[in-house]
């Protein structure tokens, strides 16, 4: 096992109060702006009090600022994940070979990058900004941004981010929960429909003597009108 702290660069990329290595498992070459792991092997870093990210086996990144004076961590393969644990994380741009993904929403955020070089974004709880030329794309809390191309054009998709068991479990669930209310409508309309024939077949017999003696009376009109 290998610990590690990033040190503080001449050209002032970082700085030991703001980003650190919390612990590394397995093997991994970390340097001041770079860190790459191997195999079965994984870096935690923090990032101030509110925000952290492990970078998973078999990854690299690069760590430096943006003009602005931010941080950008240059994903170049592998995966990550980012916890947002707070509304004062500093803002840090997670650069990937297509987008650039910008986790500043209290959640947890998972970023990879395949061997074909695309790139993945997903939002397991919150909702993170993802940053193209053309414009900006939120990806919500269970949903998964697909990337590919180069960062002066890329090209994305949206998809859900559950598994297919996940899925199906979630329709298996809505359907038995439709078809418990359409139970209990059905036997509402049952027993309203049998109220109904009821009323109504209390209305038909007691109206029978009042159409019977409205009939009577209308003979007997009909007969005093012709006698007048």
């Amino acid at each position: 096992m290998r610990t590690a702290a990033l040190l503080l660069l001449p050209c002032a990329l970082l700085t030991a109060q703001d980003l650190r290595v919390r612990s590394v498992k397995g093997q991994a070459d970390v340097q001041p702006d770079a860190i790459t792991t191997g195999r079965n092997s994984q870096a935690d870093i923090e990032i101030g009090p509110a925000a952290a990210f492990r970078l998973q086996g078999n990854s690299q990144i690069r760590i430096g600022r943006r003009d602005d004076g931010r941080y950008r961590i240059e994903l170049l393969r592998g995966a990550l994940t980012y916890d947002v644990l707070s509304a004062g994380a500093p803002s840090v741009e997670i650069a990937t070979p297509s987008v650039g993904a910008w986790p500043t929403i209290p959640g947890q955020y998972e970023i990879s990058v395949s061997r074909a070089v695309e790139s993945a974004i997903v939002a397991r709880a919150g909702s993170i900004e993802v940053v193209a030329p053309a414009g900006s794309e939120w990806v919500n809390e269970g949903q998964k941004m697909i990337a590919r191309g180069s960062a002066a054009a890329p090209q994305f998709k949206i998809v859900s981010a559950l598994s297919v068991w996940r899925r199906l479990a979630i329709l298996v669930s809505n359907l038995n929960l439709g078809a418990g209310t359409g139970s209990s409508d059905d036997s509402s309309s049952s027993d309203s429909s049998s109220n109904s024939s009821s009323a109504a077949s209390s209305t038909a017999h007691s109206s029978a003597p009042v159409a019977q003696s409205s009939a009577s009376a209308a003979s007997t009109g009909s007969h005093s009108g012709h006698g007048k």
